[in-house]
């Protein structure tokens, strides 16, 4: 298995430590009792802060040219939710269940003649009921890249359609999206690793939504438009691919928004692991 690791600089003052297992060994007499910690930790510290960790797996479960059937996700060992996808020439449906195999989640997207999707209806179900319906319209450049949606939002209580639609845009450059603006204001930029991206490990989902990005995002820097004193969140990525070229291993370092006159960034690391189970 290769390990490729991408690196990214930390913030100023702070240094990676991993934290191997810790046992706790207590001698009374011929007893000795050794505690292991389940879970390896890994953190920094800065002004003796202490950074949390989270952990996350995604199983995938796919074909030989990568089209996903199925994704496990799980914080820590415990099942978070399922998604299914089913195909057809004009249909392309995703259904995510709860760990009680209650749906939660239900996604149509309707193909146009050259594959791609120009429209989804997602229902969001509460106590296996339709809550919210989201109307969403696609469009894409003559490269087959996503470039702009509209979303549209119902709530059923309320029974009316909730306006005006949200309107995202994407801009791309050199294959990838550099910057996303939600009703034209700039919400967050992007930078990219120099590895391939070999399926979407986000969404999870195929061409059918576009193309994807060519490269593995490095990092995402937020834009905030409230109080000028305001720093708004961020991440840096890096990975460990398998002998495929495919993700094993997504280590995010998250720093928080913060008042930068009065108040220090939180930060968390967020490591997500991926098994990919081929058809």
């Amino acid at each position: 298995m290769e390990k490729v690791e991408q690196t990214y600089k930390l913030p100023e003052g702070w240094t990676e430590v991993e934290i191997k297992d810790i046992s706790l060994k207590l001698n009374y007499g011929a007893i000795v009792a050794i505690l292991f910690l389940g879970i390896s930790l890994l953190s920094c510290k800065k002004n003796n802060e202490v950074i949390p960790v989270s952990y996350f797996k995604n199983i995938i479960e796919l074909t030989s040219d990568y089209q996903i059937i199925k994704v496990s996700n799980y914080s820590g060992e415990k099942l978070q939710y399922i998604k299914q996808f089913s195909y057809s020439d004009d249909l392309v449906e995703m259904v995510q269940t709860d760990s009680m195999h209650n749906v939660s989640l239900r996604i149509t997207y309707y193909l146009n003649p050259i594959g791609l999707a120009d429209s989804s209806i997602d229902s969001s179900y509460l106590n296996q009921e339709v809550k919210y319906i989201h109307l969403n319209k696609y469009y894409y450049d003559e490269n087959r890249y996503k470039i702009a949606s509209d979303y549209f939002s119902k709530n059923i209580s309320d029974n009316f359609w909730h306006l005006p639609a949200i309107h995202l845009s994407y801009n791309i450059v050199n294959g990838n999206v550099s910057s996303l603006k939600v009703n034209d204001d700039y919400y967050a930029s992007y930078s990219y690793s120099t590895l391939d991206n070999k399926i979407d490990i986000v969404s999870f989902l195929g061409d059918f939504s576009g193309k994807k990005n060519a490269n593995l995002k490095a990092a995402v820097h937020f834009q905030y438009h409230g109080s000028p004193s305001t720093a708004p969140p961020s991440s840096d990525y890096s990975y460990i691919l398998n002998s495929n070229g495919l993700v094993t291993e997504c280590k995010e370092f998250y720093t928080s928004s913060y008042h930068t006159t009065d108040s220090e960034p939180s930060h968390e690391w967020r490591i997500t692991s991926y098994e990919y189970i081929f058809q």
